[in-house]
């Protein structure tokens, strides 16, 4: 675990176009303002330039095409004594989003993906920034990502920090002093070794804000939609053999579990997400759009966002959609917590009691000893907003009809 500067610095977390500006921002506080670009399959992708090697599918998604695809090799053993890819011959192409503008000045990105990578393919995601003024930042690389582990290693980046900003494992980060941005711009290297495996594209996304505050605002939300709590099963991070740095897959393997209608024991599910996260360079499972990355190799539409209050939640959990926290806390600012502090955790907000205090599902808590807990709303919004931006992963079905895209229905 790691203090709440180092988190914030460093993006991911340790553990015990269709833009959206202003979607998920709640009044209360014009102080921290949060945005949301999403582009989809057949609902934003199609503005994106193709580069040599690239083909768009009949259904929208952005793929490799094998007949122009170009060239290149990976040197063996060069990136920290590992292959930054496959360390050998492989083939590639590029897409790249266009410049999209914020509506604010943003001083942290978080990017992530949906992405289908065949064993023998993967694709690596970079980022850049328009500052104030209209100067471009470098791009950053937002890591190396495959579904599974036969070709690449999965990982981040490390070093990417210049006089403009940092990607900090998963996160641009802009320190105070230095200007903001005002737009931002992805770019996806889609990149196969076997002959057959084509990478594609269904999903972009970046989840952008200012600086998160210190005391962050606490709207009171609203009343229709509390005492609703969607029954996800709760599983606990902890096994015999380790797991106290497994919160993050562990909520993201309950949620996975609850569109699957999983009701099986947890710890196949906690296992296989932890081996769909890790990323060797952070030597963890903490990195944000690789857990998201990990449920969209699942079946699901998935990505990061950041929201600015528990408020922003609600719609969410009254559309059924379990929505998992990053947040951190000190001895004494989170009631009822099972452990008494952490400089980073993740869980899942599964509803709201009559009161229209959070309940979570908590993965720091071990089988038998209360694993979903009723917390103070006040409480947990100052360790959530306050520690991570708001932070979010948001993950369900394919159509399923999101507060973002129209009315909700009744939760599987």
């Amino acid at each position: 675990m790691r203090s709440i500067l180092a988190v914030l610095a460093t993006g991911a977390l340790a553990c015990a176009a269709l833009p959206l500006p202003g979607r998920g921002a709640a009044a209360a506080d014009a102080g921290y303002l949060t945005s949301q670009l999403l582009w989809r399959a057949g609902r934003g992708l199609e503005q994106w330039e193709l580069g040599p090697g690239t083909t768009r599918t009949a259904d929208g998604r952005l793929a490799l095409d094998p007949s122009s695809a170009q060239s290149a090799t990976d040197a063996a053993g060069g990136y920290h004594g590992r292959n930054f890819y496959n360390g050998g011959a492989y083939r590639f192409g590029e897409v790249t989003s266009p410049l999209t503008p914020a509506g604010f000045a943003v001083t942290r990105a978080v990017p992530s993906w949906d992405a289908d990578t065949p064993p023998g393919s993967w694709i690596e995601v970079s980022v850049r920034a328009r500052l104030a003024g209209g100067r471009l930042t470098r791009w950053y690389s937002a890591g190396v990502w495959a579904a599974d582990g036969s070709t690449v290693a999965r990982h981040s980046v490390k070093d990417q920090d210049d006089g403009d900003a940092t990607l900090a494992t998963d996160t641009v980060v802009i320190p105070d002093g230095r200007p903001a941005a005002d737009a931002l711009q992805l770019k996806v290297r889609l990149m196969s070794a076997r002959e057959g495996a084509v990478p594609s594209l269904r999903l972009a996304a970046a989840a952008l804000s200012s600086t998160p505050p210190e005391q962050p605002a606490t709207p009171a939300g609203d009343r229709a939609r509390w005492g609703k709590v969607l029954d996800v099963t709760a599983c606990s991070q902890s096994y015999p053999d380790g797991g106290e740095g497994w919160c993050s897959p562990t909520s993201m393997s309950m949620v996975v579990g609850y569109w699957a209608h999983d009701r099986g024991p947890c710890e196949p599910r906690v296992r296989a997400a932890v081996d769909g996260v890790f990323d060797w360079v952070y030597d963890g499972h903490g990195n944000w759009p690789f857990n998201t990355a990990y449920a969209a190799a699942r079946g699901l539409e998935a990505w990061v966002t950041r929201f600015r209050s528990l408020a922003d939640a609600e719609p969410w959990i009254a559309a059924g959609v379990p929505v998992a926290i990053s947040y951190s806390w000190k001895p004494g600012e989170l009631t009822g917590a099972p452990v008494r502090s952490s400089e980073g955790h993740l869980g899942v907000l599964v509803g709201f009691d009559g009161a229209g205090n959070p309940v979570v599902n908590d993965p720091a808590a071990r089988d038998g000893a209360g694993l979903r807990r009723t917390y103070r709303r006040r409480e947990l919004e100052h360790v959530w907003v306050g520690h991570s931006g708001g932070t979010a992963y948001l993950a369900y079905p394919p159509g399923w009809p999101t507060p973002w895209d129209r009315p909700s229905k009744a939760a599987p």
